[in-house]
């Protein structure tokens, strides 16, 4: 779970990253007011596109069988042991 949250977190930051990339690219370092005059509706629908896609992508390709039987998380000898889909 942490894995998908980190992924999730890195596709939204990535149009920030490119801008604040470029704005060093172009002046050499950040000028005071970047942040401040920062396309920010820009940065933030293409970082929200790109979670859309990630989310889309992980909804075609996921790794589970649909048709499979599903077995709950359960605790073995007091160890959790966690749930599957077995095909």
């Amino acid at each position: 779970m942490l894995k998908a949250v980190v992924q999730l977190l890195l596709a939204a930051s990535i149009p920030l990253l490119l801008y604040m990339a470029w704005v060093v690219i172009r002046d050499g370092r950040p000028a005071p007011g970047w942040l401040r005059d920062a396309p920010w509706n820009a940065i933030l629908v293409s970082g929200f596109c790109l979670v859309a896609l990630l989310l889309g992508y992980w909804a075609l390709t996921g790794t589970s069988d649909p048709e499979g039987a599903y077995t709950p998380p359960r605790v073995v000898d007091g160890e959790v042991v966690p749930g599957k889909v077995a095909d």
